[in-house]
């Protein structure tokens, strides 16, 4: 079993749609983790045949930012035991593993380190390692 997580800054255009369906066809995970889709629940729901998976959670964008969505599997049981704007906390089970949370996957908005921030503003290196701690 295997997870992909991925901040794909918005599912609106056709190139993030087809950079998604190549990753899920090269590493075929078991569970997809999207941050940032920047949609409504209803409408990331639609790409959960297109993408190959048989269950979805969603979590609708507030305006024109956020919007989370779990994508699994049929071999997986997903039991939902909290989410908000910011996080899908979840068990998930398998007939191939014993049964794990997941409950790290989520736009942290944070880097550990300089080279990871691609951005004009710095980050402070006390912020970076309180993050790394």
């Amino acid at each position: 079993m295997n997870l992909l997580c991925w901040n794909c800054r918005g599912l609106g255009t056709d190139s993030t749609v087809g950079e998604l369906r190549h990753l899920v066809k090269c590493y075929r995970p078991s569970l997809l983790f999207l941050s940032e889709t920047k949609m409504r629940d209803s409408k990331v729901r639609k790409f959960m045949w297109s993408l190959g998976f048989s269950g979805c959670f969603a979590v609708s964008s507030e305006e024109r930012s956020g919007g989370l969505a779990l994508f699994w599997v049929q071999k997986c049981t997903v039991s939902l035991k909290h989410y908000s704007p910011s996080i899908i906390d979840v068990i998930i089970g398998s007939s191939l593993t014993v049964v794990w949370i997941v409950a790290l996957c989520w736009d942290f908005n944070e880097v550990l380190s300089s080279d990871e921030h691609l951005s004009r503003g710095e980050r402070g290196e006390q912020q970076m390692r309180l993050f790394r701690e």
